[in-house]
Order: C-alpha cells, then sequence, then structure tokens
C-alpha cells in the first residue's frame, strides 16, 4: 500500500498530443453551460471538499471522427490530470459522453457505478439539461468515493508472541509498528500538502476563469460599442461635415488601437506556447484595461456626437428628413432582389453569406417607419425626448438597410470580377503549361516531367470545377492560385526573370482579391446581423486573424514588386476586428489511464 501511494505522488512523463487544453474546472467550446456555470462549479468544490477529487469537464461539438474513450484519455494525459482527477467529455453532435477516472480512484468507484453515473444523466441530456447532467455526474461520483478516510494506524504483526513473563521486550514488533505509524503520518502530511496545493491551483484556475470570461465579454461589449461609434460618427459628419466630426475620428482610431493591442494579446494566450499563472493573469487583467480605456474613449465621442446632434433641439428637422431616406432605401429593394437572383448562377457557398440580405432589409425599413411614426407622435405631444430617440433609432434601422443591400452589390461584384479573373488566368496557365512541355520537349530540364504530369492533372480538375453549371467561384480561385504556384516552380530556371516576377505579381494580387473578396464577405454579415444574431467571440476572432493574414501577405507583395521593379496591383489592407480569447489551467500529474467507460449519450442535441 505504501509503495501504491508513493508511486501516485510521483509525476510521470507527460505525452503530448493534439488535443483540447482544458480551461480550467469547466471547458466548453460548445456554450451550453454558460448559464449553469455557477451551479456546475459549486458542485465540483463539494466533491473535491469531501472526497478530494477534482472533476474536470470537457463539452466539445465533435471529437473529428476520433474514439471517444481515446479522445478522453488523450486529453487527460496531454492536460496532466492526476490519478484523483476524473474526466467528463461530452461531445454534443456526435452525441456521446464519457468518464474517465484516474488510477487513483480505480479502487473506490467500479466499473458498475460509473455506468450507473453516466445512465443517471441520460434524462437530462435528453432535456437539454446540460448543466444539471454535470452536477449529477459529481454527485454521483460524491456518492460512490464516500468521505476521505483516514490513514489507517499500526496494526499487528502476524506470528507474533508475546514475551516470556520476567523476560526483556522483544522490540521488532514495536519498532515495526512504530515503523508503519510514521510512514502513514508522513503519507498523511504529503496527501494533505498536496491536497492543500491543488486546493490553490484549483481557485487560481477558477479566478483566471473568471476574469477571461470578464476580458473575452469586454472585448466583445467593446468591439460593438466601436460599431456604433462609428456609425455615430457617420450620422454627424453626413449632418454637421467633415471638420466638425474630426476631432471625433481621431478618438476612435485611439480607441480601435487600444482595441487591436488587447486583441494581439489575447492571441498569445490563445496560441499553444503556455505561459505561468502569473503571466496569464498579468496578460489578462491588460487586456482588461485596454479595453476600458477604449470603452471610455468610445463614450467620451459618443457624448460629443450627442452634443453635437442635439437631438431634441433639431428632432423636427430629422424627423422631416427621414422619409425621404426610408423611401430611397426602399426603391432599392427590387434591383437588390434582382441582383440576389443573377447571384444563383454560382454556387450558394459563395454567396450565402448574402442570402438573406433583402428580407432583412425590408424588416429594418418596416421597423424605421414604426420608429419615425412613433417620433412623429412624441413631436405631436411635445415629447421631445421621445421623439429624439425614435428619430435616432429609425437612423440606425436605415443605415444598417443600406449597408445589407451594399453588401449583396458588393458580393455581386466580387464574384463576377473572379469569375472573369479565372478565364483570363486559365488561358495563362494553360499557355504555360504549352511552354513547360515546349521546353521539356527540347530538352530542357526533362527532370520536372512528373512534376509537369502532376500541375496538367490538378489543371484539368480546375477546369470542370469551373465548368460547372454553377460554379463556386471563390473555391476555384484558390484552386487556381495554387494551380498557378505549381507552375511557377516549374517554369522556375526556363522563364525570363523579369516575366517570372509579373507572372508571381499576378499570382499574388490574384490570392489577394479571392482573400479580400472573402474577408468583406465576412465583416459585411457581422455588421449587418450582430444586433440580430448572437455573434461571439470566435467569429470575430478568425475575422482579425484573416485580416492580419491578408495585410502581412499584401505587405509582402508589395514589398517584392518593388525590388523587382514590377508594377504591382493595388493591394488593399482593412483595419481589424478584434475579440477574446480562451484562459488556461494549471498543470497537474499525468492523466493515468483506466479502463474504457463510457455510454452513448441520448436524447437530442441542440443545432
Amino acid at each position: 500500500m505504501v509503495a501504491v501511494l508513493l508511486l501516485c505522488l510521483l509525476p510521470a512523463t507527460v505525452l503530448g498530443s493534439p488535443v483540447p487544453v482544458l480551461r480550467g474546472a469547466i471547458t466548453d467550446e460548445t456554450g451550453l453551460l454558460e448559464e449553469g456555470r455557477a451551479q456546475i462549479e459549486a458542485a465540483q468544490n463539494d466533491l473535491f471538499q469531501r472526497t478530494g477529487v477534482q472533476l474536470y469537464t470537457l463539452w466539445v461539438e465533435t471529437t473529428g471522427g476520433a474514439d471517444i474513450g481515446q479522445f478522453t484519455i488523450d486529453v487527460g494525459r496531454e492536460n496532466q490530470l492526476g490519478d484523483r482527477d476524473a474526466l467528463l467529455v461530452v461531445a454534443v453532435e456526435d452525441r456521446q459522453n464519457w468518464l474517465e477516472l484516474g488510477e487513483g480512484l480505480n479502487a473506490d468507484v467500479s466499473q458498475i457505478e460509473v455506468d450507473s453515473i453516466i445512465r443517471d444523466m441520460g434524462p437530462q441530456l435528453a432535456d437539454s439539461d446540460f448543466p444539471g447532467a454535470v452536477v449529477g455526474a459529481a454527485q454521483g461520483l460524491q456518492a460512490a468515493v464516500g468521505a476521505v478516510a483516514p490513514v489507517p494506524g499500526g496494526t499487528p504483526v502476524p506470528g507474533s508472541t508475546p514475551a516470556p513473563r520476567g523476560g526483556g521486550i522483544d522490540l521488532l514488533p514495536v519498532l515495526l509498528v512504530l515503523g508503519i505509524i510514521g510512514i502513514g503520518a508522513w503519507i498523511f502530511l504529503r496527501f494533505r500538502r498536496e491536497r492543500d496545493r491543488r486546493r490553490v491551483a484549483f481557485q487560481e484556475a477558477a479566478e483566471q476563469e473568471r476574469l477571461g470570461r470578464e476580458a473575452n465579454g469586454l472585448l466583445i461589449r467593446t468591439d460593438d460599442a466601436l460599431r456604433d461609434a462609428e456609425q455615430e460618427l457617420g450620422f454627424a459628419e453626413a449632418q454637421f461635415g467633415a471638420a466638425q466630426a474630426a476631432a471625433m475620428g481621431k478618438a476612435l482610431v485611439a480607441a480601435r488601437e487600444e482595441l487591436r493591442q488587447a486583441f494581439t494579446i489575447g492571441q498569445r494566450l490563445d496560441d499553444a506556447e503556455p505561459e505561468s499563472a502569473e503571466q496569464r493573469r498579468a496578460m489578462i487583467q491588460e487586456i482588461i484595461e485596454r479595453c476600458q480605456r477604449a470603452q471610455g474613449a468610445v463614450d467620451e465621442q459618443r457624448e460629443a456626437v450627442e452634443r453635437l446632434r442635439d437631438l431634441e433641439k433639431n428632432a423636427p428637422q430629422v424627423l422631416a428628413a427621414l422619409p425621404a431616406s426610408i423611401d430611397e432605401v426602399e426603391r432599392r429593394l427590387p434591383a437588390a432582389q434582382e441582383s440576389l437572383a443573377r447571384l444563383d448562377r454560382y454556387a450558394q457557398a459563395s454567396w450565402k453569406a448574402v442570402a438573406g440580405n433583402v428580407d432583412a432589409a425590408r424588416d429594418r425599413v418596416a421597423a424605421a417607419r414604426k420608429h419615425l411614426a412613433a417620433g412623429q407622435a412624441g413631436l405631436s405631444g411635445n415629447d421631445r425626448s421621445a421623439a429624439a430617440v425614435e428619430a435616432r433609432a429609425a437612423q440606425e434601422r436605415i443605415t444598417e438597410a443600406s449597408g445589407l443591400l451594399e453588401a449583396i452589390d458588393k458580393t455581386s461584384a466580387s464574384l463576377d470580377e473572379a469569375a472573369a479573373r479565372i478565364e483570363t488566368e486559365l488561358r495563362q496557365v494553360q499557355a504555360d503549361i504549352a511552354q513547360a512541355r515546349a521546353a521539356m520537349s527540347a530538352g530542357t530540364a526533362p527532370e520536372r516531367g512528373a512534376a509537369l504530369a502532376q500541375a496538367e492533372t490538378a489543371l484539368a480538375a480546375v477546369q470542370r470545377a469551373a465548368g460547372a453549371e454553377r460554379p463556386d467561384v471563390t473555391a476555384v480561385m484558390r484552386q487556381l492560385t495554387a494551380v498557378d504556384g505549381m507552375v511557377d516552380e516549374l517554369l522556375a530556371g526556363i522563364r525570363a526573370a523579369d516575366e517570372q516576377r509579373r507572372r508571381s505579381a499576378q499570382l499574388a494580387a490574384m490570392a489577394i482579391s479571392a482573400a479580400e473578396g472573402s474577408i468583406a464577405q465576412a465583416e459585411d454579415y457581422i455588421s449587418g446581423y450582430r444586433r440580430s444574431q448572437s455573434l461571439g467571440r470566435r467569429a470575430r476572432n478568425r475575422l482579425d486573424d484573416a485580416r492580419r493574414y491578408l495585410g502581412a501577405g499584401s505587405s509582402a507583395a508589395s514589398d517584392r514588386c518593388r525590388s523587382g521593379g514590377t508594377t504591382c496591383a493595388r493591394l488593399t489592407r482593412s483595419p481589424t476586428r478584434l475579440s477574446g480569447w480562451p484562459s488556461r489551467t494549471r498543470a497537474g500529474r499525468p492523466w493515468a489511464g483506466a479502463p474504457p467507460r463510457h455510454a452513448p449519450m441520448t436524447g437530442s442535441a441542440p443545432s
């Protein structure tokens, strides 16, 4: 028993694997546990206090085809869970869950008890009571393990006999008993120190998780506030002129930079390189402070706009101008519907981001008319404050509707441009391949025959995709860019240097154009639907990643063109949109694999 306990306390080698990082005791990549987080944390704390068992739970959309049992074991090993830790994994889309116990719990919890815990979760999962399912698992583990038993004291040594009367005392049994008691006391103290250390680490991880949620929400709110402020700035500039709005614009630029820096720190927390607990806390705190400064600048700008506009004073003029603005947007709806219908000649994947924009714009026009009527009623009732609020709301709906319709036009123009560019590039690639084939026939670079065959096969696949009845031109552009790169590499050393630079510039411009079109669709979608849909941190993170990569690629292409003396296409760079990051948990001891324990997840999962 002593040997086993000592082995359980020693660290072992951590096996790395590309699996999710646990961000505290609750790692929820689905958002299903958010409302019941406090309830789950209370159950986890109670389990730990009463049994010394720390339950982690990981909720993912899917394991990506991996066996959920092996997936759970890999997560435990990668995150260095201890032998008295338990890990509950739920894959929502796969409709599977798995409970894995550390090796130190195998003697306390039987397979039958584990099966019972999983079986009891079924009705709660079926009723979409996801936090309740985790709480039930924690309570089931607590009942199975029971309270932490005291370390046993000494026991009589088998076969020992009393000392003879009148003789000396046999010290060997006494020494054995004292030795066992001493070792037991040492193990107990070691266990208590380890438990205290784990409690502190658990509390620190929980606090960092709380700070992470606060910073994550603050990033999203600040990003939304900046968007609103930029919209307000546009109103002020249109009504009062660019000179009046210039100072406010500078304040927004400074706020945007603060938010960009905050997002950069978040990306460092989001990468694969770990930080210490102190570093993570300091980085999270810096994100919160930068967001607060950005929010303060936005608030000052908003107050300045409000003072400038003084809507209560100007409400009659604003309301009088609104009908014409609403009518103008409404007149654009039929043309936008026709543009949307023409987009059907392309695969829906190319334009699905704007598929609902006409209906959404029509709803916003109707809402603007309601706000206008309410504002006019307030003005008639001499309630200028209410009239100003309604006028402002009507302006916002008109701006949103206009933006949704403009997104359709931009998408249509982008796809038409891509389709035309595909035809031109296909002819150019065919000519390049013919040039390479002719050079090889003449005995130049015969060793590149396999590469030529590969390029011809890839080109044929692109031609089939481009010739489809409803081509996905965005995907075809990406495939064609890859083929063009293969051909450029094939012709390296065959084609003249100036011609090589010209083709490289064309290739860069094509890749940048395709990326700009995709980024513009994502930006327009977030701007148009952020009020009506739950668009959280992940979409904004990925959009910002795309903008940074595009900016780096554009700069590199521009530098290359300038150094090569080649005229390049215009390379645009757009401002970033920022958001949050996940926090991380503590490091523990290696996960000791137990026999597979799982049950299928029952009930329906939300889409």
